[in-house]
């Protein structure tokens, strides 16, 4: 998992990255970068105090945060750390990285509705800061000669109490990086909103640079020394990076420009649902125009709301399905930091005496998609469009990347077989007391597989930034956004769940020995792993199919919604209820009459 979700800058759409770290999720207006949106550099001096000291606070958090999340399920399997099966440690970094991809709703909405962003941003730090501490308690290990005496003295209690320490510890991060993620990018931008659009573009060009620098600190340096050198020092890395990013963001305070919060357009959402819903159990006034459940919400039949208010929210409401089949997806998407390393630590990772870091193939994605970006958008498009008449559409595009992902787990599954049947060579590994068996096979074949979810996120997750964007509402841009961060993090529990239910059902079939997500003593007994990626190939690829149906209903519902409003709200020939609220008011949303009102 490299990087993930975002806002795109207003009016530019400029192909942007995948899902991303600078979510905004509640906001409506604020514009927000995607962690691999391709970055440019407008002659527009932007490096005032507050914004160089939030640019590096940005640069420290992801480097904490990828120093932690790389190596989890290495750290959590190897030695006398957590002693978890790898099952069982997949299962909590899908856990874990589930949570930082939800947490940033409560984030958002705690900044846009209670606290404001200066404050959220600090309380989180402080929460992640107290996380970043109970880590590296959970990597102390005896020396390896004392292991022996260390088991005779309890070694069960100690790492029973080391479990609890760090999960507790994976907890808070979560919690502080939803804090964070929510609100630091939005908060930058209002730095220098004053100096117009140019200052915010570059502003976001500068922001994404900084978080692919702590990214590629965290997934070399810091891998390096957490696999080679001792996993405690590679854990008090990340702790001493959050503390200087709280350092710094202190710094600027006086310099920053604070704003009140001004109300969350969530809320006003989730309360046109709430009375759509409520009022759905009743006739309403002149129900016989009544196309949509969400239309009881409006003041023309019987509601509390504008026809724009709701109108916007329907619109919004269409999306849905289509989100819905980006769950998987990002299942999938999620192996990168799951059972690819896990593959990949049972392959050859020496360069001549080089070890190379299991976790830093992950960078592959992330160049791939930083290549493939400008090749697509600069060659491939105007191409097709140019030689052969083709323009694929945002839905076509949406599902070619789902074959694409496909691809990959077939890609990797084929690699897993051909490494069983290789595995031949001894190899030493920091943190394991004997020597394993690996395939004598390069870790750098796992190259294809990784290209393959790189090229599959400048079709499906760029895209669906782009169909988010141009089918949502303006106003609830920022509303929609969040609803698809929470399809990644919903896709990681997702994955929890398969894992536990696939090696439920093998393990009852085959015994311990047959689990399609084997322990470390049978990975090399059987073709167990390449099951299961077959097996996510297979769903995605069903996947795939229910989302043809999908898409094709949801160009069906667009069209006719397409023909209503060219009817001006004349339905078969006859004039509906007198119409409130005819001209959408610029600022329907953010009123703060209407955010007076909601609170109340």
């Amino acid at each position: 998992m490299m990087f993930n979700l975002s806002d795109m800058a207003d009016n530019s759409l400029e192909r942007t990255g995948s899902l991303s770290d600078t979510s905004p999720l509640i906001r409506s207006s604020t514009p927000v970068v995607s962690d691999r949106e391709t970055p440019t550099f407008p002659r527009t001096s932007i490096f005032t105090c507050a914004v160089v000291c939030i640019l590096f606070t940005e640069l420290c958090e992801r480097l904490t945060f990828y120093g932690i999340a790389g190596n989890l399920v290495l750290f959590a399997t190897e030695g006398d750390h957590l002693r978890m099966t790898p099952a069982q440690a997949s299962i909590l970094a899908y856990l874990f990285q589930g949570t930082c991809f939800t947490m940033p709703v409560l984030g958002g909405w705690l900044a846009d509705s209670k606290a404001g962003k200066f404050a959220v941003i600090l309380v989180s730090a402080i929460i992640y800061f107290v996380g970043t501490i109970l880590l590296p308690l959970g990597s102390i290990t005896k020396d390896k000669t004392e292991h022996s005496q260390w088991a005779a003295d309890g070694v069960t209690n100690s790492t029973d109490f080391k479990l609890t320490v760090y999960i507790i510890g994976l907890f808070l991060v979560a919690i502080g990086t939803g804090g964070i993620k929510a609100n630091v990018s939005p908060f930058g931008a209002e730095q220098v909103s004053n100096r117009g659009p140019a200052a915010i573009q570059a502003f976001f060009s500068w922001f994404y640079w900084f978080i692919n620098i702590g990214a590629l600190l965290a997934f070399t340096f810091v891998v390096y020394i957490q696999q080679n050198v001792s996993f405690f020092y590679g854990n008090l890395i990340p702790a001493f990076s959050l503390v200087l990013a709280l350092i710094i963001f202190l710094a600027g305070k006086r310099s920053y420009n604070l704003r009140p919060p001004a109300g969350s357009v969530l809320t006003t959402t989730l309360k046109i649902m709430k009375e759509a819903i409520k009022k759905s159990r009743r006739p309403a006034l002149s129900s016989s125009f009544v196309n949509h459940w969400l239309d009881r919400a409006k003041i023309c039949f019987g509601g509390s709301y504008s026809n724009w208010e709701v109108e916007d929210v329907k619109k919004v409401y269409r999306l849905l399905p289509i989100f819905a089949t980006f769950i998987l997806y990002w299942t999938v998407y999620a192996q990168m930091n799951t059972s690819m390393i896990y593959q990949g630590e049972y392959m050859d990772i020496k360069l001549g005496s080089f070890q190379i870091p299991i976790a830093s193939l992950s960078l592959l994605d992330t160049l791939g998609v930083l290549l493939l970006i400008p090749i697509m958008d600069k060659l491939i498009y105007p191409l097709l469009a140019r030689c052969f008449d083709i323009h694929p559409s945002q839905l076509q595009r949406i599902g070619v990347g789902m074959l694409v992902a496909t691809a990959s787990m077939l890609c990797a599954g084929t690699l897993e077989w051909y490494r069983v049947e290789h595995c031949c060579q001894l190899q030493h590994r920091e943190g394991d007391k004997d020597d394993i068996h690996v395939a004598n096979i390069t870790i750098f074949s796992q190259i294809p597989q990784y290209t393959l979810i790189g090229l599959s996120e400048v079709f499906t997750s760029i895209t669906g930034l782009e169909l988010a964007y141009t089918e949502a509402p303006k106003s609830l841009q920022g509303v929609i956004m969040g609803v698809y961060l929470l399809t990644t993090g919903l896709g990681t529990y997702v994955g929890a769940a398969l894992v536990a239910i696939v090696n439920a059902i093998t393990e009852a079939i085959n015994g311990e020995d047959g689990k399609w997500y084997p322990d470390k003593n049978y990975i090399n007994a059987g073709h167990h792993l390449a099951y299961y990626f077959f097996l996510l190939a297979g769903l995605m690829f069903v996947n795939f199919i229910v989302y043809i149906f999908v898409a094709v209903s949801f160009k069906e519902k667009k069209e006719s919604a397409n023909r209503s409003n060219m009817s001006n709200g004349v339905l078969n020939g006859v004039e509906p209820p007198d119409l409130s609220n005819t001209e959408k008011p610029e600022d329907t949303w953010t009123n703060s009459d209407r955010v007076s009102k909601d609170s109340n």
